[in-house]
């Protein structure tokens, strides 16, 4: 699901930013800090790197860099932590692990695009077969096939866009902002923060929102909405990767995320 509203006053453009180097980066793995916090997730991870290989996958990739800042040391499995986070504008907002989480795989997206082709080549590509895929859970390790619309095609695509993604200008820094976050907070169980947004500061030129469903980590709730099987305008995936949102709000729980995207927002 994916919905969009506008305000009249623009923000101006942001200026154009520089390709960060991976190699002035400081080097930590999203998918391997996650793994970390739990030994049954890393004998899964290294399975599920096994089975690729095995189908004729490309080996698991090195391990891409990213920002300091974005990531934390460890990574807890969802509903692990409930704790509280810096905002924009030096408010802190309570998050579960789970919410957490999607804020880093969403700083690392925009840092370092090329790290969710290299998961996509990996982790789906060598299991799709027609239109359907085989995956292993990251909860407790079964596999499951389900149906997908279009097969490996909307996969592809997806890596053509980050691939050019990736060789433009960088995206920015995505900000978290305590006020779309307890907006989305009050809407999940609606799978929408536009009734409540207002209650909570107010926005200045766009801001939209997507749903994803069914997901049990971070990374796979990301791939989701950048695949976006079955949406032939790839709304959600525009939505990620659009360097006019500059300003995040996440909510989430063991069923569904909404994540909220804006321009800007002032807090009440």
């Amino acid at each position: 699901a994916a919905a969009a509203a506008s305000s009249a006053a623009p923000p101006p453009a942001p200026a154009p930013m520089a390709r960060r180097r991976a190699d002035e980066l400081d080097a930590l793995d999203f998918g391997e800090t996650l793994s970390r916090t739990d030994s049954g997730a890393i004998a899964r991870q290294r399975a599920f790197e096994r089975e690729s290989a095995a189908a004729g996958g490309p080996p698991p990739a090195p391990a891409s860099r990213v920002r300091a800042s974005n990531v934390a040391p460890a990574f807890p499995l969802p509903g692990r932590a409930v704790e509280t986070v810096n905002a924009e504008g030096g408010r802190r907002v309570t998050m579960t692990g789970l919410e957490r989480d999607l804020l880093y795989a969403l700083r690392r997206l925009h840092a370092d695009p090329q790290y969710f082709v290299s998961l996509i080549e990996r982790a789906r590509l060598p299991f799709f077969d027609g239109t359907a895929m085989l995956v292993t859970s990251p909860v407790d390790g079964s596999r499951v096939r389900f149906i997908t619309a279009e097969g490996r095609a909307a996969a592809d695509d997806c890596v053509r866009d980050l691939r050019r993604v990736a060789s433009g200008l960088a995206l920015p820094e995505l900000r978290l902002s305590a006020g779309m976050t307890l907006a989305a907070k009050q809407g999940l169980p609606d799978n929408s923060s536009f009734g409540f947004i207002r209650q909570f500061g107010r926005f200045e030129g766009r801001i939209v929102e997507c749903c994803a469903f069914e997901q049990h980590t971070a990374e796979d709730i990301i791939l989701q909405l950048l695949i976006d099987d079955g949406d032939s305008a790839r709304t959600k995936r525009k939505m990620l990767l659009d360097r006019a949102f500059q300003m995040v709000g996440i909510a989430a729980d063991d069923h569904r995320c909404l994540l909220v995207f804006g321009m800007r927002f002032i807090d009440k």
